[in-house]
């Protein structure tokens, strides 16, 4: 079953080219900062406008500090992370944490993790899935004696799902959904210089992981990794056993090509992502130096920048987004009922219809209005698209879905 016209949907576009006619770009960074000395006051979530340079305070709740800040992919939620500001960890205090949600802007905020809850010891790392429904993090149960395991919760913090058997931590997404990327332990050498990355295929539906792989083998501490945008490279911090000095490496999905992008004498760790626009974010701290501060290494043109530069403040846990390219935005319905992922893309896209056993039929649409894809598959390949922003017009149950993606 297909769609057959365009005529219908004209109205359709004219909303589509009405609501991005004076669009532009909006670049972002979530992060958190706090005053110095240590303990003179609590870390707090800021956003910074990259264009504009304009700063909003996100969180002020100075009994707390917060941490670990993330963006939902449809841009509508912030998770992150935080623990009391009397605790004796000033920050990444997993073991009398909460995790939290807010709305984009900080308001509406919502404990979905209490402190023990699940009878979980610590827990924290979170991510989001790129579908948004689900969120991916690390727990320890009971006790401090029991290992790290990779888990999963939905966005409200309910339906757990245990995801690794195997000592793990630093867990993070591919941009398709499909893969996870880890830290555990491997044979080589000892804890904590024999924390290596591993990969795993993640099945969505069952909320499982198979395929285990270790990808190195080292004599480095290794941390915090991510997957580049088009899924081909994991970076990673790389560090000595005291973490006194950590490089920013890279490596392909098979853990081939070991390539240390940023080496110097700083300490560069995470949480890192890779984002969109080719940067590696992250926090960095030179040992009697500096504070922390937010850096990003461009890896199109190898320029490193620091976003920050305070003798009286510091910051952890950059996050960026680009406002612009909105992940899923359906227009004629009250509720999402189509997921799209990863969002934007430079190949294949996942479409999560809302009956995924009923036929349907798929369309894509230029923004000039031209058909450029018909199909009714789930998995869409768009890699022969140029970028830009097209129109996604799907059909199921008489119902007619829509949605923006980003081609890259």
């Amino acid at each position: 079953m297909v769609l057959k016209s365009i005529k219908k949907y004209s109205i359709v576009f004219l909303i589509f080219f009405i609501q991005y006619s004076d669009i532009k770009a909006q670049e972002i960074l979530y992060y958190c900062s706090r005053p110095l000395p240590a303990g003179s006051g609590a870390w707090q979530v800021y956003k910074k406008d990259l264009t504009s340079g304009t700063i909003v305070t996100i969180t002020n709740n100075p009994l707390y500090n917060y941490w670990w800040v993330e963006l939902s992919p449809d841009h509508n939620k912030l998770v992150m992370l935080r623990s009391p500001f009397s605790s004796p960890s000033d920050q990444f205090d997993y073991e009398n944490c909460e995790m939290i949600t807010t709305n984009a802007d900080g308001t509406n905020e919502q404990v979905i993790l209490s402190d023990n809850q699940y009878n979980w010891f610590a827990f924290g790392n979170p991510h989001w899935h790129p579908s948004g429904d689900r969120i991916l993090m690390i727990a320890q149960p009971s006790s401090s004696s029991n290992p790290f395991y990779i888990v999963t919760i939905d966005p409200l913090g309910n339906n757990p799902g245990l995801l690794t058997l195997q000592w793990s931590i630093d867990a993070n997404w591919s941009p398709d959904g499909n893969k996870i990327v880890f830290v555990g332990i491997g044979t080589v050498g000892a804890v904590p210089n024999n924390f290596e990355i591993y990969t795993a295929d993640y099945n969505y539906s069952l909320n499982q992981v198979a395929n285990i792989q270790q990808l190195t083998s080292d004599t480095t501490r290794n941390h915090d990794p991510c997957f580049s945008p088009d899924g081909s490279l994991i970076a990673f911090s790389a560090s000595d056993a005291n973490i006194t000095n950590a490089d920013i490496v890279t490596i392909d999905t098979n853990g081939a090509n070991r390539t240390s992008i940023l080496d110097d004498n700083g300490v560069h760790g995470g949480p890192l992502q890779w984002a969109a626009d080719g940067k590696i974010y992250h926090h960095s701290i030179y040992l009697y130096t500096t504070n922390f501060t937010v850096n990003a290494f461009n890896t199109n043109t190898g320029f490193y920048e620091t976003f920050f530069q305070s003798a009286s403040y510091g910051y952890i846990s950059p996050y960026y987004a680009n406002l612009t390219a909105t992940r899923v935005d359906n227009l004629p319905e009250p509720e999402k009922a189509i997921r799209i992922y990863p969002n934007p893309s430079a190949g294949e896209i996942n479409v999560l219809m809302p009956y995924p056993d009923l036929d349907y039929g798929i369309e894509i649409y230029s923004s000039i209005g031209q058909r450029v894809l018909i199909t009714s598959r789930n998995v869409v390949n768009i890699s022969e698209l140029e970028s830009g922003i097209y129109m996604i017009i799907a059909k199921q149950n008489d119902k007619i879905y829509t949605a923006k993606i980003m081609k890259q």
